[in-house]
């Protein structure tokens, strides 16, 4: 007796209606849709959700505590550290050039 309502799902190649056993199909992993098989223990989904469950048991905080940790710590895909340097920490705007550059102080002209 089978208690499972979901249909059979291929861990290799997340199709719907065969086992990974007998699948030659080219690995595609269900949880981020890259190739390799959906067991892979290299797969991002995989490595998030571990680290996940060892911030959650070290500091002995809820699985969402912890997840906001995890997800506080990963960086913002396309969102390079120059953009965000440049924004200024006060208010958020983006730093202007002509703001940084410290005002000419020389009281000697300079000759031509």
């Amino acid at each position: 007796m089978t208690v499972c309502r979901g249909k059979e799902t291929c861990g290799r190649c997340s199709e719907i209606g065969h086992n990974s056993k007998s699948c030659t199909s080219t690995p595609k992993c269900s949880n981020c849709k890259a190739e390799h098989p959906s067991y892979s223990r290299k797969c991002p989904q995989c490595v998030e959700e571990k680290e996940i469950q060892t911030i959650k048991v070290a500091r002995n905080t809820s699985f969402a505590e912890a997840r906001k940790i995890v997800t506080s710590r990963t960086p913002t895909v396309g969102v390079s550290y120059s953009s965000m340097a440049s924004i200024c920490p006060h208010c958020k705007n983006p730093a202007s050039a002509q703001a940084e550059t410290p005002p000419d102080n020389n009281p000697i002209p300079l000759s031509k």
